[in-house]
C-alpha cells in the first residue's frame, strides 16, 4: 500500500495519467529525423532540415516534398517572410523557395564579419532572427552574438562572472539550448545546460537578470506574446513559467521526462509543450492547469513544435521520423468546455 500511495502521489501532478491517442490532421514520413522545421508565412508550406537535406513541404499534401542536398548547420525563420535563413558556419544565405528553384541559387552567401573570440567554436551553430527581420542572434555553444542580417557584429552577450579574466565572451557556462527575442525586439532570453535562464538587453548586450531554480539542464524556452513571461522546460521534465520583470516563477506539473520544445499560442492564453515522454501537452497559461495530453510520436521524442500562421494549427516533429499537424483550436475548445461543466 505504501508503494501504491507513493506512485499515486508521483502521478497526481499529471492531469492525464494515460494520455489518449489523438488523430493528427495530417502525417508525413521523413528520413532521417528532422532537425528543425520552419513554417512559411504563406501558411501553405514548411521548410525542414535533416542533417544534409533541405526539404520543402506542401502542408496541404497536394504535391510531393522537394529536397536538396546542402551543407548547412541549421535553418531559421524570417518573421513575416517567405524566406528562410540557411546557417552554415561563418556564412549564411537567404533562400526564398518561391523565387529560387534551388538553395544554391539564392542570394550570394553573407560572410559573418564578427571577430574570433576565445572559447568560440569554428562557426555559428544556429541562429534566431529578430521580430523585425533585421538582426540575428548567432549561437555557438555557450556564446551568443547579435549581428545585422548582413553579418556585421553588433554586440556579444557576455556574463562577466562566467567569462572572468579569460578574455572569452561567454553568455553561459555550458551550451545554449534555447534563445528567443521578446516581441518588441528589445530583449533576449537564453536558456542553457547550466540550468540557468538569462535576460539580456538586445541593444547594449547588458545582462539584466539571471533566473535560477531549474534542477536540470534547460532544453527549451518560449517567450509569451506580450513579452512579460518565459516558459522554460528542463531535462528532468520540469516546467517553469517565469515573470521576466521580477524573476519570480510558477511551477507547472511538466512532463515525465525531458521537455524538448515549447510554444505559446498567438494570443498567449495557452502553451503547448512536447517531450521525451512522447506526449504533447497543452496548458492554460493563467492557471498552469493541463488542458489535454496525448501520445504524439509512437514512443519517441517530440522534438519541435511550431504554430502555423493561422494561429490554430500546430506542426510537430518527432524522433519517429514523422511530421504531423494538429487542430489545437479544437483541442483547447473541447478541453475548456469540459472543464466548465
Amino acid at each position: 500500500m505504501i508503494v501504491l500511495a507513493a506512485w499515486l502521489a508521483f502521478t497526481s501532478g499529471f492531469a492525464e495519467e494515460r494520455p489518449k491517442e489523438l488523430p493528427a490532421l495530417r502525417t508525413w514520413e521523413h528520413y532521417p529525423t528532422i532537425g528543425h522545421v520552419v513554417p512559411l508565412a504563406n501558411g501553405r508550406e514548411a521548410v525542414s532540415y535533416t542533417g544534409t537535406m533541405l526539404i520543402l513541404w506542401d502542408l496541404a499534401g497536394k504535391t510531393p516534398p522537394k529536397g536538396w542536398s546542402v551543407e548547412i548547420n541549421s535553418i531559421a525563420e524570417m518573421p513575416g517572410s517567405s524566406s528562410v535563413l540557411l546557417v552554415a558556419d561563418d556564412k549564411w544565405r537567404l533562400w526564398d523557395p518561391a523565387r529560387e528553384a534551388k538553395p544554391a541559387e539564392a542570394v550570394p552567401s553573407i560572410e559573418l564579419k564578427h571577430s574570433r573570440v576565445a572559447g568560440r567554436a569554428a562557426g555559428v551553430g544556429w541562429a534566431a532572427v529578430s521580430p523585425d527581420g533585421k538582426r540575428t542572434l548567432a549561437i555557438t555553444g555557450p556564446t551568443a552574438e547579435v549581428t545585422t542580417l548582413e553579418g556585421v557584429s553588433l554586440i556579444k552577450l557576455k556574463d562577466e562572472k562566467v567569462s572572468g579574466s579569460s578574455g572569452a565572451n561567454l553568455a553561459h557556462e555550458r551550451e545554449i539550448r534555447g534563445a528567443e527575442w521578446t516581441p518588441d525586439g528589445r530583449r533576449l532570453v537564453t536558456a542553457s545546460r547550466d540550468k540557468l535562464l538569462k535576460l539580456w538587453d538586445a541593444k547594449s548586450g547588458k545582462l539584466i537578470r539571471v533566473f535560477e531554480g531549474h534542477k536540470a539542464s534547460i532544453h527549451c524556452v518560449a517567450v509569451s506574446p506580450d513579452g512579460n513571461k518565459a516558459l522554460a522546460g528542463d531535462e528532468q521534465g520540469g516546467l517553469k513559467l517565469w515573470v521576466l520583470s521580477t524573476g519570480k516563477s510558477v511551477d507547472w506539473p511538466g512532463h515525465r521526462y525531458a521537455v524538448e520544445t515549447a510554444v505559446f499560442s498567438p494570443d498567449g492564453s495557452y502553451a503547448v509543450t512536447g517531450g521525451s515522454d512522447d506526449r504533447i501537452r497543452v496548458w492554460d497559461t493563467a492557471s498552469g492547469r493541463q488542458l489535454d495530453a496525448w501520445y504524439a510520436h509512437t514512443e519517441q521524442d517530440v522534438n519541435e513544435l511550431a504554430f502555423l500562421p493561422d494561429g490554430k494549427t500546430v506542426l510537430s516533429v518527432g524522433s519517429d521520423t514523422r511530421m504531423k499537424t494538429w487542430d489545437m483550436e479544437a483541442v483547447v475548445r473541447l478541453a475548456r468546455g469540459a472543464g466548465s461543466k
